[in-house]
């Protein structure tokens, strides 16, 4: 049912959007890999759009997490607010050893 002219943020809409954004995909990408427009994913994401359990699991699986993943977060799993400042907390909270551990597999990232 489409409700485009009424924004109903749900759990299963903000994990889709975590997904997504955790994997580094604009929402233009993420509807080229799953075969929909950059605007159905934006209405599934901000809650203007139902969306079936058919695609969202074509959504979970094409941004490479598996269904038990979802149903997880579905059961309470805290969804990170933000990538980057969730590994910064992570960081912060690492020993300077392990840290440059950690510096070298990131800047093998980068090259």
């Amino acid at each position: 049912m489409k409700r485009s002219y009424q924004r109903i943020e749900t759990r299963e809409s903000k994990i889709l959007r975590y997904m997504r954004q955790s994997k580094d995909l604009s929402m233009r990408a993420a509807g080229r890999l799953v075969n929909l427009s950059d605007s159905t994913i934006n209405h599934y994401e901000h809650g203007r759009l139902d969306i079936s359990q058919a695609t969202t699991a074509r959504l979970v699986e094409g941004y490479g997490y598996t269904m038990a993943d979802f149903e997880e977060f579905m059961r309470g799993r805290e969804i990170p607010e933000n990538t980057k400042d969730e590994c910064i907390a992570l960081l912060n909270r690492i020993d300077d050893a392990k840290l440059r551990a950690v510096h070298a597999v990131l800047t093998s990232f980068t090259r």
